[in-house]
């Protein structure tokens, strides 16, 4: 079955959703759903506040920029209620994620409407994925997404001191990014290029390529949230490129918060991070829906991430 039709068997029967409504606004069991717009922030970081996430205001704004129309919140009494986002990467793979309920409004199946007018908005891209909390993990079962492999999320309190810069690292330039996008791309599965720079442009002091024998060997970027700052993607080609790229990205860092999403086949990562002194707060499952066969990894050089952007961002 194709990706479009997939996803329009998954809505199909759920009488949630009029898809071909001519309002932007979508009404079901008394909770309206509508395009998030940049007045809807400050509701969306209440939210966020509530879940105890790390998002900060920049990435809202970033999905807004990314895509305007494929944002959407649920709206009860004229309050905002819950959020879901999307992004899409060049049509190849979409991304759905920010799925948050107010407490008070839960067990309504507000969760549940705006994840299916988020797949609905996204249902003719090639792949749909998401990384998945293990509350999650059901509800995206149910609709028809498969595992694919876990993440675990490695965070410490305060960051110690770090050595000198690693040989061959230096700060991202323009010159580096045709260097970049040509490793991110096998490795994620999709060109994101227009994410990557938003936040290259966002934390510069953050964003670092590594180059060995003169030629490029990987790279890291970095975002500050409200609770932690958050490193990665790191795309490398070994183990010792993705050390090296994660050291000089946290040099900056002694004191600070810091969380890492890590992939468990990169355990070499995962063990110089412990110890450091991180440990893991809890797993994520990253999740698409029944992809064609031979794209289960998404990328053909999967192996080659070592650090994900943030279970938001893919």
């Amino acid at each position: 079955m194709a990706p479009h039709a997939r996803s329009q068997a998954t809505l199909g029967g759920t009488n949630l959703i009029d898809e071909h409504a001519a309002s932007p606004q979508w009404k079901a069991s008394g909770i309206a759903l509508r395009h998030m717009t940049a007045g809807d922030i400050a509701a969306g970081m209440r939210l966020v506040g509530e879940a105890g996430w790390n998002q900060a205001e920049e990435d809202w704004q970033l999905f807004l920029g990314l895509s305007p129309d494929r944002c959407f919140v649920a709206v009860a009494d004229g309050q905002v209620v819950g959020t879901v986002t999307t992004l899409d990467y060049e049509g190849r793979v979409a991304w759905i994620s920010m799925l948050l309920v107010d407490p008070a409004t839960r067990h309504m199946g507000i969760g549940s409407q705006l994840f299916d007018r988020a797949l609905g908005a996204v249902s003719s891209c090639g792949t749909i994925a998401l990384d998945a909390t293990p509350a999650g993990q059901g509800l995206y079962a149910r609709r028809g997404f498969e595992p694919l492999f876990e993440i675990d999320r490695l965070v410490i309190d305060r960051l110690p001191p770090l050595d000198d810069l690693p040989a061959g690292v230096g700060p991202i330039a323009e010159d580096d990014w045709p260097a970049i996008v040509a490793s991110d791309h096998p490795a994620f599965g999709a060109d994101r290029t227009p994410l990557l720079r938003a936040l290259w442009e966002r934390a510069p002091q953050l964003a670092w390529r590594r180059t060995r024998e003169e030629r490029p060997a990987g790279y890291c970027l970095g975002r500050r949230g409200t609770r932690y700052v958050q490193v990665g993607p790191i795309v490398a080609e070994t183990n010792e490129d993705a050390v090296a790229l994660c050291g000089a990205c946290m040099r900056g860092l002694a004191g600070r918060a810091v969380v890492l999403d890590v992939p468990t086949f990169q355990p070499a990562l995962r063990t110089w991070l412990e110890r450091l002194g991180f440990s893991c707060q809890r797993s994520l499952a990253r999740m698409v829906l029944s992809p064609e066969q031979g794209h289960a990894t998404l990328g053909p050089q999967f192996e080659h991430q070592f650090a994900i952007a943030g279970p938001e961002l893919g």
